[in-house]
């Protein structure tokens, strides 16, 4: 069974918010957003991914399907010591 803890999304753009939405309508709560640029969200938390406090207890969901850019967030939460499967699943 899957354990919901602070669940954070990799993009905030207008498309991986409405993939959130779905999420939220199942009951699943998102502490706030990851992205490549800062940003700032009316109704949610946005943290430029440098910023992020990759130590802190922390799900991750990349929603980001930008050719490349796939990889690129794997190889940057790979390098943080995450691992895929148990800290983080690339979804688009």
């Amino acid at each position: 069974m899957f354990l919901f803890r602070n669940i954070w999304v990799w993009g905030a753009g207008r498309k991986t918010r409405k993939r959130v939405e779905y999420l939220m309508g199942k009951g699943i709560f998102v502490e706030g957003y990851i992205d490549v640029k800062s940003r700032f969200l009316e109704d949610a938390c946005c943290i430029y991914y440098e910023e992020f406090n990759w130590e802190a207890p922390a799900f991750i969901l990349s929603y980001v399907g930008n050719h490349g850019a796939r990889e690129k967030i794997r190889n940057h939460l790979l390098s943080k010591g995450k691992i895929e499967g148990e800290d983080f699943l690339m979804m688009a």
